[in-house]
């Protein structure tokens, strides 16, 4: 639409039928599978062979909310960026570590703030769409630098580079409303 459009810039390009909200979620899922879901993790168990995570976005956030399950390990459970990979790859994850938590400090710096208290990473199919970004987290596919050799500086460059934009668009989902 036009710029001059008044309706078409009240719609939100992130969530045009829904207005920015907090919420919560409880993903469950097999025993051996780790939940994926927006926002921050408030608690974790497991009952009756199943495993339990249950989420929440305390602030008004665009409606860009996912979920998803693995049998993901995790480095740096507990810290400012998490990655969550499978047991057969754990490339690059301290790299993706090290990024995450460089391209937030640049944010800071740069913005004033960052919209959470820690990232998430996590890994998903060769086949999917290269990344998403939404409240915490960032899934990544493998083709994208999970498998990468990254001895060479333009990979190591290329993962500093998807990791700053996914972190980006946390920030201007976060702190916007971008018009349709």
């Amino acid at each position: 639409a036009d710029a001059s459009d008044a309706h078409a810039r009240t719609i939100d390009a992130y969530r045009s039928d829904a207005i920015p909200s907090p919420g919560s979620m409880k993903i469950g899922t097999d025993e051996q599978q780790l939940p994926i879901g927006s926002g921050k993790v408030l608690k974790s168990w497991k009952e009756d062979g199943r495993s339990y995570t249950q989420f929440a976005i305390d602030s008004a956030e665009s409606l860009n909310w996912h979920i998803g399950t693995g049998p993901y390990t995790i480095l740096g459970e507990g810290s400012s960026a998490e990655v969550f990979h499978l047991p057969k790859h754990p490339f690059n994850c301290n790299l993706y570590r090290i990024i995450i938590n460089k391209a937030t400090k640049f944010h800071k710096q740069q913005l004033g703030s960052f919209p959470y208290e820690s990232v998430r990473l996590y890994e998903i199919p060769f086949y999917q769409d290269e990344i998403y970004a939404f409240a915490q987290w960032i899934a990544i596919s493998e083709k994208e630098g999970g498998i990468a050799d990254t001895t060479g500086l333009k990979e190591r460059a290329y993962l500093h580079f998807t990791i700053a934009q996914a972190l980006a668009q946390q920030w201007v989902q976060h702190h916007l409303r971008i018009s349709d």
